[in-house]
């Protein structure tokens, strides 16, 4: 259980292990299932055993409770049920999970030495990590500075927000990551949400304004939408969260991003290829309407630069944002149908094939591939990439848009 109770953010702990948080994701994952059937193998055994077991027993009692708060900290993540319950669902893992810890704590036998020394290791790392977590937090918020961090919400025609915060102290922002944002001053049920927003705004030097985009809430519960009641606010940020792929060690870059992946994949373009995927699925107008003007200026200033080297492959089968084809040059197409990974692929493969021969020389990378899409689009984006293995490396951002 050490694992599971390591840190009270996964995303603090994954940047401490060094590794991405998807991945921390499956370890949590997978240490709460091999926990759920150690505990079905204790509820057996104590079954099958000579030794009665009795109900009203205190001890009893609170193994119950715990092998039930277990089980229900299992179903919860289940899509059928977190569909539902998403607004309040890490405020009800995290309730489960304090649950478990204690009813196990109450059950354990108070004779036994031996089984108490198993929950030191839990205690331990739980309260290093958080210290050190809480001590990182506070300093980058203003602790001991001038000011606290405060954020601006602006709530816009679509419902979609746009959000400005002027952290307590500069932070440095690489493409990729994301911050943990916590509202308390809201009301009182904002101090049981946090959630995660990508950097829309990026600079090689720290930054003393941070700029996110939300799109709209399908709710009228959740985060998101407390902030859509509220313009002005104090806000604490944990952050930047993330690993950022280093792009230039590789020849090609490609991005890949359906609806609103396009404001995690906005930071990485620069001498890439882009593609982006439109479906209007829970994405403003306004949102999609300001992604393709900065397409439009992106495309525009690259020219001038004669650098020739960023392509845009915008795929709208629905017609929603205002971009023609044939209007963006001969590097920004615009196509009305869906995109074709398996071609865009080859095409990027080949040319990187081509490459190769005229100047065998020079030392080339591996094509990068970066998404942030739906399930859909990386399922056939991973169908697609299986015949070029050798040649491509696709990353998963933290940030896929539901």
């Amino acid at each position: 259980m050490t694992i599971l109770y390591a840190s009270p953010s996964v995303s603090f702990l994954a940047d401490l292990l060094g590794v991405r948080l998807h991945t921390w994701r499956r370890l949590h994952r997978a240490a709460g299932w091999m926990t759920c059937a150690q505990t079905g193998f204790h509820i057996i055994f104590n079954l099958t055993g000579s030794q009665s077991i009795l109900l009203r027993e205190r001890g009893t009692v609170f193994g119950i409770i715990a092998s039930a708060s277990l089980l229900l900290v299992m179903l919860l993540p289940l899509p059928i049920i977190r569909r539902f319950i998403y607004p309040v669902f890490y405020s009800s893992h995290y309730l489960l999970a304090i649950s478990v810890i204690y009813a196990t704590w109450m059950h354990m036998l108070r004779g036994s030495s031996a089984s108490w020394y198993l929950t030191y290791p839990i205690l331990g790392t739980f309260g290093t990590t958080f210290l050190f977590e809480i001590c990182i937090t506070l300093y980058r918020n203003g602790a001991f500075g001038s000011c606290w961090s405060k954020g601006v919400t602006e709530r816009r025609d679509d419902s979609s927000l746009r959000i400005e915060m002027a952290p307590g102290r500069p932070v440095v922002v690489l493409p990729g990551q994301y911050f943990n944002l916590w509202v308390p001053s809201l009301n009182p049920w904002s101090w049981f949400h946090v959630s995660s927003f990508t950097v829309t705004s990026l600079s090689v030097d720290k930054q003393h304004r941070l700029q996110f985009l939300a799109k709209r809430p399908n709710r009228s519960i959740g985060f998101t939408w407390l902030l859509t009641k509220s313009r002005r606010h104090l806000t604490f940020f944990s952050g930047p969260h993330g690993l950022s792929e280093p792009a230039p060690r590789y020849e090609t870059v490609l991005l890949i991003a359906s609806d609103a992946g396009m404001l995690a994949i906005k930071p990485e373009t620069r001498r890439l290829c882009l593609a982006w995927h439109v479906s209007g699925q829970q994405m403003g107008m306004n949102l999609m309407t300001e992604m393709a003007g900065w397409i439009n200026r992106l495309i525009y200033y690259n020219e001038e630069d004669k650098i020739h080297m960023l392509q845009t492959m915008v795929f709208d089968p629905k017609r929603l944002i205002g971009l023609i084809p044939g209007e963006s040059g001969t590097r920004g197409r615009i196509s009305r149908d869906s995109p074709n990974f398996n071609d865009i692929l080859g095409n990027e493969v080949e040319g990187h094939r081509q490459r190769l021969v005229e100047d065998v020389k020079a030392e080339r990378g591996k094509i990068l591939v970066i998404i942030s899409a739906s399930d859909e689009v990386r399922d056939d984006l991973q169908q697609s990439a299986k015949g070029y293995l050798r040649w491509v490396r696709i990353v998963d951002l933290d940030y896929q848009p539901a």
